[in-house]
This record gives C-alpha cells, sequence and structure tokens, in this order.
C-alpha cells in the first residue's frame, strides 16, 4: 500500500485522499477499505468498515517513541499531564505500545454512504481533531525523531 503525504495544508491531503479512494465513477468502494497516510510527519493508519445499517472509520496516528526515563526525565514527566489532557479528546485515545510507541486510536461515524468523498472529509475531520493531541505527543520525542510506521 502505498503512503500519501501532505506537508501542506489539509484541502490537498484531502483531495489526494479522494482520488485515491475513487475507483470508477465515484462508487462507493468495498468495505473494509484500508490505507495509510503521512500528514506533518505523522504516519496515520486509516480502516472504514460497515457497522450495522451505516459505516465508521478507525483512525491511528503513530506520533513516535517514548524515550525511556533516563533519555529524557521531562519527556517520562510531561507525559502524565498529556494523558490528562487526552481526556478532552473523546472519540480518541491515546496508546502506549510495544517498544515505548505513542499512538492516538479512536472510531468515527461516517455520515451518510461511504463514498469516497464522506471517507476522505471524515478522515480529515478526524485529524483536525486530534492534531493538538499529536503535536504535545510529538513535543516528547528526541529531535529528529522518525515515527514508526503504524500497523494496519
Amino acid at each position: 500500500m502505498a503512503w500519501l503525504s501532505s506537508e501542506s495544508a489539509l484541502a490537498p491531503a484531502q483531495s489526494s485522499l479522494q482520488s485515491a479512494l475513487a475507483d470508477s465513477g465515484g462508487r462507493i468502494p468495498a468495505l473494509p477499505l484500508a490505507f495509510r497516510f503521512l500528514y506533518r510527519g505523522t504516519r496515520f493508519a486509516a480502516v472504514a468498515r460497515e457497522e450495522g445499517e451505516g459505516a465508521s472509520l478507525t483512525l491511528t496516528a503513530v506520533a513516535g517513541h517514548l524515550p525511556y526515563t533516563a533519555e529524557s526525565a521531562f519527556a517520562r514527566a510531561a507525559l502524565s499531564d498529556i494523558l490528562t489532557i487526552a481526556g478532552s479528546f473523546p472519540r480518541f485515545r491515546p496508546l502506549l505500545g510495544a517498544g515505548h510507541e505513542l499512538s492516538i486510536a479512536g472510531e468515527l461515524a461516517i455520515e451518510g454512504a461511504p463514498t469516497p468523498d464522506q471517507i476522505a472529509a471524515t478522515t480529515v475531520a478526524g485529524v483536525v481533531s486530534i492534531k493538538p493531541l499529536i503535536d504535545l505527543l510529538r513535543m516528547l520525542l528526541p529531535p529528529g525523531a522518525e515515527p514508526p510506521t503504524p500497523v494496519s
């Protein structure tokens, strides 16, 4: 699966995403549909699936690896404050995975039929809603740290 990338405003990212999702005539793609993309140095994985009579999108953002206490005592101490702030993002939850991988995952309802436009719009809305949390988590990373590839 190729990476989609946008380093500027979200409008080009949405346009690239819509183009990548659309099959002939913009018809509804077969679900589940998994895709990955890169936005401003953060890697994302998304899966659109049928859910009851509608559809939902699972969105995961990988911020990077949390340093060990010996590498950055500040980062380890600040993480608890950031996790407290994360409570104000009700549809998303921060995760600390194996190898100290910091990520944020959440479930979003896709409004209406899961067309490429709706999947792209839901994805962009999710990215916009968690961008402040991603920025906080990325502040904990060592300078020049490269976020890992999300598992989808």
